[in-house]
């Protein structure tokens, strides 16, 4: 991701910090060490938690290294052991450490952490560059579908270019290995070079070179699939490249939001096998794991997230409802404040074109003269 990112655990321990839960402005690191059993928690010492006999009764204890919580029906001050109204999965132990909520749930403040997520994720959206594609033989339409982050609105399209390559068909391959014929002069090959394959078995991939033999004209490079004798390669040195990238306009996608595809006017055939870069917008997933993350700014997460939950707790507590209800309206507007004044700058987008007048430039015999 290019802009700075928050985990869950960071956000949700924000939230409680910004709630004035009474366990994180006591212990401002966040979390306490234990040890225990899958029915009670076992303090290393009464030193940690002082306080009297149910105090934490009613609020949940969280594991932070299993990530699970559970109501708290007992505390006994003397002893030190809290129990969990129903056991753990998995008995916590000294290298564990917990955290404690006394007004939600941490499952609450979760779903209200991603409910912000999901709110927000057009106006605070993260800006990614893939090379992950390659340009393949005979073939003008790629699935953009299945990148690491999710395309929401396309922004740019380069295509690589080198004045130091070499092309061919491989006589064998491994998982970790490439052979290339033995007339290749591999003498200037080395670890800044990469190899891809445009062409038959274990196309669109492409692998850091990390070692090369000139006796047996072996590559070592890391493929999910190995490549055969039909594998069309393409050599080139990453580190001495001296064009630039060119930028592509006649492309199409299938929508303009959220596509599945792109589709080439021209094939760019003398390029075969070099890096496609998508520019392109991606709106934040929402987050399942304490270690997920999201570029969605701390702060309108953090006033976002309280808004929801005073709401919820409108519904729930009658006694406090219209304090509840002035808390939700507060930590809402200081959101869309946030939101108004921290508008994220977007990268320049592209003028799509139908047609590529300059393709030709990197065709190879396009008219069929040569044939």
């Amino acid at each position: 991701m290019a802009e700075p990112t928050k985990t869950r655990k960071q956000l949700r321990r924000a939230v409680s910090k910004a709630s004035k839960s009474r366990f994180f402005r006591t212990y401002s690191d966040g979390e306490i060490p234990l040890s225990g059993t899958p029915s009670a928690i076992s303090l290393p010492s009464t030193d940690y938690l002082v306080q009297g006999d149910n105090y934490w009764k009613n609020s949940f204890v969280y594991v932070v290294e299993t990530q699970e919580e559970r109501p708290i029906s007992d505390f006994d001050n003397a002893t030190a052991v809290l129990t969990p109204e129903y056991p753990f999965t998995a008995a916590p132990d000294s290298t564990d450490s917990i955290e404690i909520h006394d007004r939600w749930s941490p499952g609450e403040i979760h779903d209200a952490i991603n409910w912000s997520i999901e709110e927000a994720g057009k106006k605070f959206p993260d800006s990614v560059e893939d090379e992950t594609l390659i340009l393949l033989e005979d073939k003008l339409q790629y699935d953009i579908s299945g990148l690491s982050e999710k395309v929401w609105m396309p922004l740019q399209v380069w295509i690589e270019r080198t004045a130091t390559s070499m092309t061919g068909t491989a006589t064998a391959g491994t998982t970790d290995s490439i052979t290339v014929p033995s007339g290749v002069d591999l003498s200037s090959v080395d670890t800044d070079w990469k190899v891809s394959i445009y062409c038959g078995t274990g196309s669109q991939q492409v692998a850091d070179v990390t070692a090369v033999s000139t006796t047996t004209q072996i590559i070592s490079a890391m493929f999910d699939t190995a490549p055969s004798t039909d594998s069309k390669y393409r050599l080139w040195d990453a580190a001495e490249e001296k064009y630039v990238w060119e930028k592509i306009a006649a492309v199409k996608f299938d929508q303009l939001e959220f596509p599945t595809y792109i589709r080439f006017a021209s094939s760019y055939s003398s390029l075969l096998g070099m890096r496609m870069r998508l520019v392109y917008l991606s709106v934040p997933s929402v987050m399942d794991d304490d270690a997920d993350t999201t570029v969605i700014p701390e702060q309108y997460i953090v006033h976002k997230s309280l808004s929801y939950l005073h709401d919820l707790m409108v519904q729930d507590v009658r006694a406090d409802r219209q304090m509840h209800a002035n808390a939700a309206e507060y930590h809402e507007a200081l959101a869309d404040k946030f939101m108004a004044l921290h508008i994220r700058r977007r990268v320049a987008g592209t003028w799509w074109q139908e047609e590529d007048n300059r393709s030709q430039a990197y065709e190879v015999d396009p008219m069929g003269w040569g044939s």
